[in-house]
């Protein structure tokens, strides 16, 4: 059983992460108020679709990092030149 208080943590801090002011969300809400609730989706989809490709091409590179000695080399020498 799930204690009611977890419950009212998560749904404080999911408005909470929601509400914060950003371009996206600011965007969002000028289309939703101009052109409705599935045009706000379109732009909060569209945002979430950039947000997981950012993620993946981030995990993607640290994977690369890990992986190959040859570019753990070659960064370390790059990053002690002046």
């Amino acid at each position: 059983m799930i204690p009611t208080a977890l419950i009212a943590t998560a749904v404080g801090l999911g408005i909470a992460y929601a509400a914060a002011p950003g371009a996206v969300n600011t965007e969002a809400l000028r289309r939703g108020v101009s052109w409705g609730a599935r045009s706000a989706l379109l732009v909060e989809t569209g945002s979430l679709i950039g947000d997981s490709l950012w993620a993946v091409l981030a995990l993607t590179g640290v994977t690369l990092l890990t992986r190959y000695l040859a570019l753990q080399v070659l960064l370390g020498i790059t990053w002690c030149l002046p």
